[in-house]
């Protein structure tokens, strides 16, 4: 009876053994289908929403760069500004470029670009009409000490540049109309520039 008995519990040991064995089978089974689902929801959800990471690490990439580029520049700044005036047929475009030492600005270039917009037949006439004006501004400009002025017409773009030293301008020789002209101060705070440039509408 006793080895019977010992046979009963080899042969049900090795059944437990068996049964374990093809439990893990079943698991390792169940577990294979369950990672190939999430690998395929995972690219599924990465070709959805692909546009969005390219542009997600874009705009981190651009971030870091406009970082960097404020970093190099604390002492530069550069303001933009266009628009258009049907009644002249023509456009502006203004851009306003700073030098700072310690945020205290010392030189300014200011550049204006008058061009015909598309199909005007009053632009050419009323450009060459500008350049006499703006040509009057200049001579007037250019006999003050640290001020630089040049007006320019070709192929109907007329530009007109001011090249300001703040350190060198005499101030007590300045019309009325150039005081428009130059209107901001030696030592002038970088953020006092910004402000103004930005409520008249330029981009900085």
């Amino acid at each position: 009876m006793k080895k019977i008995d010992d046979h009963s519990e080899q042969i049900l040991n090795l059944y437990e053994v068996q049964e374990i064995e093809r439990q893990e089978k079943i698991k390792k089974h169940k577990i294979l289908p369950i990672i190939l689902i999430i690998i395929g929801i995972i690219f599924v959800f990465t070709g959805i929403f692909y546009n969005n990471i390219i542009k997600l690490i874009d705009n981190i990439d651009k971030k870091n760069v406009k970082e960097e580029t404020n970093i190099d520049d604390k002492n530069k700044l550069k303001c933009n500004y266009k628009k258009d005036d049907t009644s002249l047929g023509v456009n502006y475009r203004y851009s306003n470029s700073y030098k700072f030492d310690n945020r205290l600005l010392k030189n300014s270039e200011i550049t204006i670009i008058i061009s015909p917009l598309p199909n005007s037949d009053i632009a050419n006439s009323n450009i060459k009409v500008l350049k006499e004006k703006y040509t009057n501004i200049i001579n007037n400009l250019n006999t003050i000490n640290g001020v630089k002025a040049s007006v320019v017409l070709d192929n109907n773009n007329l530009t007109i540049k001011y090249n300001i030293n703040y350190e060198k301008v005499d101030v007590t020789k300045l019309t009325p109309e150039n005081k428009q002209i130059i209107s901001d101060q030696l030592d002038e705070k970088y953020a006092s520039i910004k402000r103004k440039n930005q409520e008249n509408n330029y981009l900085c």
